[in-house]
């Protein structure tokens, strides 16, 4: 190893003592939420299949993905990112294209109009209604849409006794009362347990995003990589919309989720470095970034030199990752990972990120100064609580 390399070696156990004490999911709680969480959903999509037929047309499967499933959640296993892959006809054939806005494309079905003469598109009743008057979907009229469906399929759910805003779901032994919740293009199901666990409440929230699923034949074009993951031809468009002020109802968000999945893991030290660097944001009590950004700065990381960083050490790869994360800061720009092209951070605003950057340097400057001591790091990364526990933990004053 590179004397560079073994700099923050001294660092290594704390960081492994944090990450076991503070960041780690709880097993049990792990196992419990995720059998809750796939419980209530075969419940409620067998609701939703009987009060919309077009649904049951076009729902394919759930696809499990998010922090939780990429097994880079920090703290409680109680937020859930799923998605509800949904298909298109084939016969009304189709067809994706590139957008001017990077990240985006529009899909147009270009034989809707024949495809309705067709027996077939009986079942398809109701797809209209996703359409622009030239055959293109509309992320408004998605979810909008989706959002009818759950309110329908929970209404066919018993009400809780002492609340009827609420609904019943069981899930073995437990039941949980849950109310939905718009928030972006998902709807949150927020489920909680009548009842406790060793006298603690049990609480779920699980968003549930719509999303057109394409193959192989469909990839996009130029500026975007062609797909690395051989074995995973899908991909996903997303009705999320981009920071514009035009308008924009008929762009959809590109999602190669399944992807990335694969290209993070079993990389030794790369899933836990950037649970601490979400910790370390979390602990700054900072939201303008998203974990996306972090995670897109991973995976380009991971492009350099066959991803040599993640077999190095694990104190390393995380000083090294909270330097190029002050970097990409500066510069007000986190490049998307599958084109290349600029995801402009200046919507975040110049002092914020700013500001942001100077506390990453603060923290940087503090490591370097301080070489040698392992719990200056374990400042950044604690909460007062928690780092009261630890230095009791470790006998440290």
């Amino acid at each position: 190893m590179k004397p560079e390399r073994k700099k923050y070696n001294y660092m290594e156990p704390v960081l492994h003592k944090i990450h076991k004490n503070y960041i780690s999911l709880p097993n049990k709680d792990v196992k419990r939420n995720n059998n809750v969480v796939k419980q209530v959903l075969q419940t409620l999509i067998k609701k939703m299949k009987k009060v919309d037929s077009l649904f049951k047309t076009c729902f394919t499967e759930v696809f499990y993905g998010g922090s939780f499933y990429d097994g880079l959640k920090i703290g409680k296993p109680d937020e859930f990112d799923l998605d509800f892959l949904l298909k298109l006809p084939a016969n009304a054939q189709p067809c994706l294209d590139v957008s001017h806005l990077p990240g985006f494309v529009q899909v147009q079905l270009k034989n809707f109009e024949n495809f309705q003469k067709t027996p077939e598109a009986k079942s398809w009743s109701g797809l209209a209604n996703l359409l622009s008057d030239k055959h293109f979907l509309i992320t408004t009229s998605l979810t909008r849409w989706m959002q009818g469906v759950l309110d329908k399929a929970l209404n066919e759910l018993p009400r809780c006794k002492d609340d009827e805003n609420f609904r019943i779901f069981k899930a073995g032994k437990n039941v949980f009362k849950g109310t939905l919740h718009k928030a972006g293009p998902a709807q949150t199901l927020k489920l909680k347990m009548c009842g406790t666990i060793r006298d603690k409440s049990v609480e779920i929230d699980i968003d549930l995003v719509p999303c057109f699923k394409f193959g192989k034949d469909q990839w996009p074009s130029s500026p975007f990589r062609t797909n690395p993951v051989k074995n995973k031809p899908d991909f996903f468009i997303v009705p999320q919309k981009p920071y514009s002020k035009q308008t924009v109802n008929q762009y959809w968000r590109l999602s190669f989720q399944m992807q990335e999945s694969e290209l993070i893991k079993n990389k030794k030290t790369l899933k836990p470095t950037l649970r601490l660097l979400k910790k370390l944001q979390k602990n700054m009590d900072q939201n303008i970034i998203s974990s996306y950004y972090i995670k897109t700065m991973f995976l380009w990381e991971t492009e350099k030199n066959g991803g040599a960083i993640w077999n190095c050490s694990q104190s390393f790869a995380f000083v090294t990752m909270l330097k190029k994360y002050k970097e990409y800061i500066e510069n007000d720009n986190i490049p998307f990972y599958w084109n290349g092209l600029t995801e402009d951070l200046k919507d975040k605003g110049d002092i914020p990120l700013q500001n942001l950057a100077n506390r990453l340097q603060r923290i940087i400057n503090a490591i370097e100064s301080h070489l040698g001591d392992p719990y200056v790091v374990a400042e950044y990364l604690l909460n007062k609580e928690e780092l009261a526990s630890f230095k009791a933990m470790n006998g440290y004053q």
